[in-house]
């Protein structure tokens, strides 16, 4: 093992990752209520079309960000 470096409580680290595990629902499920309503409204105006070019680019990334995770996942439980 490196120099500097000690085990750690796996059943502590399994509780911390199931906390942030929580909490991601909740933003995630925050942000699919935002969408929601954006997506209801109806905007007319230069900033509405600035809004929905940059809403769109980052639905996209974060559609491959999603994808990138589930590839890493599946290559965690693989290996």
């Amino acid at each position: 093992m490196a120099t500097g470096m000690f085990g750690v409580h796996t059943d502590e680290l399994r509780a911390i990752a199931e906390e942030f595990g929580d909490g991601s629902s909740t933003a995630s499920e925050a942000k699919v209520i935002t969408a929601r309503e954006v997506d209801g409204v109806m905007w007319m105006c230069i900033d509405a079309e600035r809004f929905k070019t940059h809403d769109a680019v980052a639905r996209a990334l974060e559609a491959r960000l999603e994808a990138l995770l589930a590839a890493e996942r599946r290559s965690a439980d693989i290996g």
